[in-house]
């Protein structure tokens, strides 16, 4: 082998070692040359002007003027394509608005004055608000959104979370619906406890309700505050204890150094958002957009500071009593959503709400709208109705196919009685005897209000067990609105797994369920068998009818009582809400989708935005749509830009900061003691005279389970009651809301000290300079009574007197 391989290396058929070595050189050589060459070539193309230069000393470090100008010229580039790329997602959402106005043509009837005219679309039947936002939301906005937010992003690829541009304000405003729409829900309530294992508190509710009903709730952000009570640490320092410390020990005293204590579970997190199969979504679980702040404060702070609290209550009272300071501690969550709603615990949303609230406000009349409603009452008879339609229509079902099963000429078409021993039967059969004790048709029928009023009489509690159910009321109405809507039925399902593996010998609906006929059941058990059976079916009937229903409610006026002296303790203000004709359906009328020449005017486009006093002359004309103006906002119902209350850079990415007509109102952190009425009018007076315009919905949105605490006092609690420390605080802030409303006079009476802590910076939290206190009193109807009070004269100028633009669109009760 080897004579082999040195004759063919003579013969030059074989290179040598050193050839192969020289090939390879070669080769790397001219590869190096070559991308030196294209190298040089990108840099004279792109720099021309730059060489190539050794690295400088540390004092010539600076960079050279005209290298920092092409960097700047090079950023300034790039936020321009970002801005344009923004507003052109924007603009993608426009022009399929825009296109609505051509497809869709409306036609009057001769119905007669009042009635609304008919919509009908053309072209296609399914054309509504309702099916082209769907399909954007379910399609186009998800794709856009993943370009866009690459786009933005440099370091999208590597670290979502933590890119250096992730708390930009393009990111800000991306976040939820894209540039426009994402909303901040702030929710007030009561540290209310949890008393069931299945029943969620209030806030809970409404919590779970704001994100099962909207359309979007990736773009819905919930802000919650907490109060919760510090408890005793396992290492406090015990008084009846040695307090002698070891001088070798370097441990300071127990009581320095406390052990830390986990927070309590959030009371307004609903449980099916805590349960594994919410964590373990690949998509969206609502826990992700909830932001919870549990505020921890002492025993001595709960109780007003000086021990006493209220008498005969374990609710604690602290600095964050009233719901103005609950608001304002709340909107300290909000992080860049376009909009700012607020809702109080208690309150339920109709499907897609967040849809149709936007929808109805870009269709008002003014560019500095808040709109605002009284929740919608569910009345007595339709929940009958939805009740008999939903349940006892089922139970009928059932009833009459075991009757068809079971019956003998003996029996008489009654149920049989319980199969004996060695008889077997089928799954069917089992169930229908496990049940027996439920079908009693008589029982499962509501009882009306007033026959259960006279029977509840004659029973303990309206609980009474009788034979054949003869005199016992069952469940009301309301009870079962609040138990619909209190209740979850994944939490049901969860609690029978549970209950399942623990308890082989357990049914799947519990051993309470499960007893024989023989058992004593009273009407409300066999009603409450079957409500969890058909839960999710009546829980839908009742929002549909929430919907469909024909009424809706507006602010209709204010009541204020005589201010005498040392009144500080009773309500000044009370709002009345009036019930009126529902006047739109905006997610099946295709007018609801065409531009707005109010919120499509201004900034970079060719036409002003107009005025409401613009519009007199063509109110009743279909160039506006319909609307309901009114004099007061209620915060039980809340939704406006989040420019009402931030005051963000004139130079918005949208430029809609620059086309306001309106200045932004910070909440006042110092109302630690007012009642939900005084802080409406107090924050509607704030929010008019700084130039924002209030309209209530023209269709139900939201409506009402739990009834709010009464209104006899300032915080629902009997202020006769009230510790020393409470009542200073409510007298302090009673006077520094009379202090804004109707002047310096209004604070007479108070100490020096006290005086001086009422109105500490108030002036940041008066009243507006858009709009005049008088023309306040004008526009409200108060003008009589601050007449009476001496707060205004009697002969005052008419030019304070303000007209709303279309009378016939007022509310008034």
């Amino acid at each position: 082998m080897r004579s082999l391989r040195r004759f063919l290396v003579g013969a030059g058929l074989l290179p040598r070692r050193s050839a192969v070595f020289w090939f390879l050189l070669t080769f790397v050589a001219m590869a190096l040359v070559m991308s030196a060459t294209m190298f040089c070539s990108i840099i004279v193309e792109k720099e021309p002007t730059h060489e190539l230069t050794q690295e400088p000393a540390p004092e010539d470090m600076k960079e050279p003027a005209h290298s920092r100008s092409h960097d700047v010229q090079r950023e300034v580039a790039s936020t321009k394509k970002t801005r344009e790329s923004l507003l052109l997602h924007a603009g993608h959402l426009l022009s399929l608005l825009e296109q609505f106005s051509e497809e869709s043509v409306t036609h009057p009837t001769a119905a007669g004055p009042g009635v609304e005219p008919d919509v009908r679309p053309v072209g296609k039947a399914d054309m509504t608000p309702e099916f082209l936002l769907s399909r954007y939301y379910e399609t186009e906005l998800v794709r856009l959104n993943n370009d866009y937010e690459k786009e933005i992003d440099s370091g999208y690829t590597e670290n979502v979370v933590h890119s250096e541009n992730y708390w930009s304000p393009f990111h800000a405003t991306r976040r939820g619906y894209g540039l426009e729409g994402s909303i901040f829900v702030g929710i007030t309530h009561s540290q209310e406890e949890v008393t069931s294992s299945e029943m969620e508190t209030a806030c809970a509710a409404t919590v779970r309700n704001i994100y099962d009903a909207a359309r979007w709730p990736l773009g819905v952000f919930t802000g919650i505050v907490e109060i919760t009570l510090s408890k005793t640490s396992p290492t406090t320092h015990d008084p009846t204890k040695s307090t002698e410390t070891p001088m070798d020990s370097a441990v300071p005293p127990a009581e320095e150094t406390p052990a830390w204590i986990p927070p309590p579970p959030s009371v307004c997190t609903p449980r099916a958002y805590l349960l594994p199969s919410c964590a373990e979504r690949t998509a969206f679980c609502p826990t992700d957009n909830i932001r919870v702040r549990q505020v921890r404060v002492g025993p001595q702070s709960a109780n007003g500071g000086d021990g006493a609290g209220i008498s005969g209550r374990r609710k604690s009272h602290t600095l964050l009593s009233s719901a103005a300071a609950q608001r304002y501690a709340t909107l300290a969550l909000y992080r860049g959503e376009t909009y700012v709603m607020f809702v109080r615990a208690g309150l339920q949303l109709v499907y897609k709400w967040d849809v149709l609230t936007r929808l109805l406000w870009l269709q008002l009349p003014s560019r500095s709208a808040v709109l605002s409603q009284p929740p919608v009452q569910i009345n007595r008879q339709s929940v009958r109705l939805v009740w008999d339609r939903v349940v006892v229509k089922h139970v009928e079902g059932i009833v009459v196919a075991s009757e068809k099963q079971f019956s003998t000429p003996a029996n008489n078409g009654s149920l049989p009685p319980q199969p004996g021993e060695g008889q077997n039967g089928n799954g069917v059969d089992h169930w229908i005897d496990s049940i027996r004790w439920a079908l009693d048709l008589g029982a499962v029928r509501l009882h009306s209000a007033a026959a259960a009023a006279e029977e509840e009489g004659g029973s303990v509690g309206g609980r009474k067990t009788h034979e054949n159910n003869e005199g016992d009321p069952g469940m009301m109405e309301e009870e079962i609105v609040q138990y619909v809507f209190h209740h979850d039925a994944e939490v049901f399902r969860e609690a029978k797994k549970n209950r399942f593996r623990t308890d082989v010998n357990t049914p799947e609906w519990g051993k309470e369920e499960g007893k024989s006929s023989s058992g004593s059941r009273s009407r409300r058990d066999i009603q409450i068998y079957w409500l969890r059976q058909f839960y999710v079916s009546l829980r839908e009937a009742l929002l549909k009818d929430v919907v469909e229903q024909e009424t809706t409610s507006c602010l209709s006026g204010v009541q204020m009582k005589k201010m005498q002296s040392g009144g500080h303790l009773d309500p000044i203000f009370r709002l009345h809400a009036a019930s009126l004709k529902r006047i739109s359906h905006a997610m099946q009328d295709p007018r609801y989708m065409r531009p707005s020449p109010f919120h499509g005017c201004g900034g970079s486009a060719k036409n002003a935005c107009p005025k409401m006093s613009d519009y007199k002359e063509v109110c009743n004309d279909d160039a506006i749509l319909p609307y309901l103006q009114q004099s007061w906002v209620t915060p039980d119902f809340l939704f406006t830009r989040a420019e009402a209350f931030f005051d963000f850079p004139r130079d918005g990415i949208d430029g809609y900061r620059d086309r306001l007509n309106a200045d932004s109102v910070p909440l006042d952190p110092f109302l630690s003691f007012l009642g939900a009425d005084e802080e409406a009018v107090l924050l509607s007076a704030r929010l008019w005279t700084h130039g924002w315009d209030f309209f209530s919905s023209t269709e139900p949105i939201a409506f009402i389970v739990t009834k709010p605490p009464a209104e006899g006092d300032a915080s629902g609690t009997d202020t006769s009651t009230l510790s020393p420390t409470l009542t200073r605080m409510r007298q302090r802030s009673v006077a520094r809301l009379r202090h804004v409303l109707f002047g310096k006079s209004r604070t007479a009476g108070l100490a020096p000290d006290a005086k001086t802590e009422a109105l500490r910076h108030v002036e940041r939290y008066g009243l507006g300079r858009r709009r005049s206190r008088e023309e306040l009193f004008y526009f409200s109807g108060l003008r009589e009574a601050m007449k009476d009070e001496g707060v205004i004269g009697y002969k005052v100028d008419a030019q304070h007197n303000v007209d709303p633009t279309c009378p016939a669109s007022f509310c008034h009760s």
